[in-house]
C-alpha cells in the first residue's frame, strides 16, 4: 500500500512538474515567437491574423477597442503614430491637413483588404499630386458614428497642426457590430451589467487555469471561440437601442443615434474651424440595388435577413435625413453606377460584401475628393 501511495505521489508530482513546465514553455513561446496571443485571445471576425502588428487590437475602456500596433505596423505610403496613420506627411511647409474617420472600410492598418490599399491613402496621394495638402488616418475597425464623434472631440485639440477638413465614412457600423447607445460596445455593457472585466474575444465559459497551455491547444486545434457577439443580439431598426442611463432618450434607433452623432462632428469641427463632411457610404446588401446585376452580387449571399433587413431599412431613412443636411453626401449607391464609366475597370469594386477592393477604393477617394475640392 506504501509503495502505491509513493508511486501515486511520485507521479503526481511529476505531472504537475510537467504541467508547469509546459505552461511556462508555451508563455516563453508566445514571445519568442512574437505571438503573444497565441490561440488564446482571438481577433473579431473581420480581422483574421491577430499576430499581425498592423492588425492587433485590445480593448479600450471608452472606445471598447484600439489599435494595438506597439509601433511594429508598416504603412504602406505612411507611418502609424498610436492611433493614427500619417500618409507622407510634411509639416516643414503650409499645408491643409484633412483628418479621417470611420471603421474598417477607412482603417490604415487594414492591410488584408485591397492588398493594404486604402481610399484615404489613395486620396493623400491624389492629394499630394493635385492639392497642398496632408491626409491623417483616425479610422479603426468596427467604429461607427458615436466612435468618430467620442475619437474626434478626444483628439482634434491635440494635432500640433490645426486640422482644416474632418471627414466621416460611416453607414455599415451602425446596425451591425455596435448596438448600444450612446456609445458602449456590446463587451462593454457587459462588463458594466455583470461587473466582469473581460478579455477580448475570450468566452467566460474558458477557465483561466494554465491558459498557455490551453493557448496553445486551440491553436494546434484551429478552433474558434465565439467572443461576446454571443451575448448580443441583432435587433430591428426600430426597436429600443441599449440605454443604461436615459430610458425615455429622445434617441430611439440607429438612424437618431447617427443623426445625433454627425451634427456633434459638424459642430465640434466648426468650433476648431475645421469643415466637416460625412460620406454615407457604399455597401451591399440594401434591397432596391441587390437586384442589380454587378459581379459583386454573390458576396450577400450568406448574409443573414436580418442584417440585410436592417441595413436596407437604416439606409433608406438615413438617406433621407442625409439630403437634409449640407455637411452630408450620400454615396450609398455611387459603386451600382460604376460600369458606364469607362475611367475605371471592371465591374468588381468588392472585397466582401461590406469592404472595397483596390478599384473601389480607388473610386471612393476621387469621388470624395471631388466633393472636397
Amino acid at each position: 500500500m506504501k509503495n502505491i501511495l509513493k508511486i501515486a505521489s511520485l507521479n503526481f508530482i511529476i505531472l504537475i512538474a510537467l504541467i508547469i513546465f509546459l505552461e511556462t514553455i508555451f508563455f516563453s513561446a508566445r514571445f519568442v515567437l512574437k505571438k503573444q496571443n497565441l490561440g488564446w485571445v482571438l481577433p473579431h471576425e473581420a480581422v483574421k491574423d491577430i499576430h499581425a502588428p498592423c492588425l492587433r487590437m485590445m480593448t479600450h475602456p471608452i472606445l471598447g477597442l484600439s489599435n494595438f500596433h506597439n509601433n511594429e505596423c508598416n504603412i504602406k505610403n505612411g507611418q502609424a503614430v498610436g492611433e493614427f496613420v500619417y500618409y507622407n506627411h510634411d509639416d516643414s511647409i503650409k499645408k491643409e491637413t484633412i483628418l479621417v474617420l470611420g471603421g474598417s472600410t477607412s482603417s490604415g492598418f487594414n492591410m488584408h483588404y485591397a492588398n493594404g490599399t486604402t481610399w484615404p491613402e489613395l486620396l493623400s496621394l491624389k492629394c499630394k499630386k493635385e492639392k497642398n495638402c496632408n491626409t491623417i488616418n483616425g479610422a479603426v475597425s468596427s467604429y461607427n458614428s458615436s466612435h468618430e464623434m467620442l475619437k474626434l472631440i478626444t483628439n482634434i485639440s491635440k494635432f500640433t497642426k490645426p486640422i482644416d477638413l474632418v471627414i466621416s465614412l460611416n453607414g455599415i457600423n451602425e446596425t451591425n457590430f455596435i448596438k448600444d447607445f450612446p456609445f458602449f460596445s456590446s463587451d462593454q455593457i457587459y462588463m458594466i451589467e455583470e461587473q466582469k472585466w473581460l478579455v477580448r474575444s475570450v468566452r467566460e465559459d474558458y477557465l483561466l487555469l494554465f491558459p498557455n497551455i490551453q493557448s496553445a491547444f486551440r491553436l494546434l486545434m484551429k478552433t474558434r471561440q465565439k467572443d461576446i457577439i454571443s451575448y448580443e443580439t441583432n435587433y430591428d431598426l426600430n426597436g429600443d437601442l441599449k440605454n443604461l442611463h436615459f430610458p425615455n432618450s429622445n434617441i430611439k434607433n440607429a438612424v437618431d443615434r447617427w443623426e445625433n452623432n454627425i451634427k456633434a462632428m459638424n459642430a465640434t469641427s466648426s468650433s476648431f474651424n475645421a469643415k466637416y463632411y460625412v460620406f454615407l457610404q457604399p455597401t451591399l446588401g440594401i434591397d432596391h440595388l441587390t437586384n442589380k446585376n454587378i459581379e459583386d452580387s454573390y458576396h450577400i449571399t450568406n448574409y443573414s435577413k436580418k442584417y440585410l433587413k436592417n441595413i436596407s431599412l437604416f439606409y433608406l431613412e438615413a438617406s433621407k435625413r442625409c439630403k437634409k443636411l449640407d455637411f452630408c453626401y450620400d454615396f450609398s449607391e455611387i459603386l451600382f453606377y460604376m460600369e458606364s464609366d469607362e475611367t475605371y475597370d471592371g465591374r468588381n469594386y468588392y472585397h466582401d460584401g461590406r469592404h472595397y477592393n483596390e478599384n473601389g477604393n480607388l473610386i471612393l477617394s476621387d469621388k470624395i475628393y471631388s466633393v472636397l475640392y
